[in-house]
């Protein structure tokens, strides 16, 4: 129950920051979904986390 008020929460918030990001000054930019910006995020912290591992390994 909780996980769902918490998800509709978050999406209310998301559509309040696009209506503000697209009707804005980044109006021009192409509109890029939920589910892709977290897919990058996810791989951005992939990426990070591999970097540290690597510097790790590196360094020892």
């Amino acid at each position: 129950m909780q996980s769902s008020g918490r998800v509709s929460r978050s999406r209310a918030n998301k559509h309040h920051w696009d209506d503000e990001d697209f009707r804005g000054k980044k109006a021009h930019k192409s509109h890029r979904s939920h589910h892709e910006v977290k897919r990058d995020l996810e791989n951005y912290f992939e990426r990070k986390r591999l970097k540290e591992l690597t510097e790790d390994t590196w360094l020892q």
